[in-house]
């Protein structure tokens, strides 16, 4: 987690073998945005809401730890945000997107 103008978001990076269907499936939709289920390592038994937004997404990848991963900015639900604004900066968070598969 980053503070981010005055505002908490989780921030994350796709693996380069995810991007591709991530985008596809955020361009796909009319409100270009995504719901997301948060999981912060502190609170393991908890689920947590948030939105991945395309505008929210870089525009390149990043070399991070050996890999080409895309930085995203998934904002927190105020709900969410009640309980996960205790954690400091640089808290881990897991983030689960559930996409819907075409048949």
């Amino acid at each position: 987690m980053v503070r981010h103008k005055g505002e908490w978001h989780a921030s994350v990076w796709f693996a380069e073998r995810d991007v591709g269907l991530l985008l596809q499936f955020l361009r796909a939709k009319k409100d270009k945005r995504a719901a997301v289920e948060l999981v912060a390592v502190a609170f393991p038994d908890k689920t947590f809401k948030g939105t991945l937004r395309l505008d929210d997404i870089a525009v390149e990848m990043t070399p991070r730890e050996k890999e080409s991963v895309l930085y995203a900015r998934v904002r927190i639900d105020k709900e969410s945000l009640k309980v996960l604004r205790i954690l400091p900066i640089g808290a881990n968070v897991r983030v689960k997107i559930s996409m819907a598969q075409k048949k």
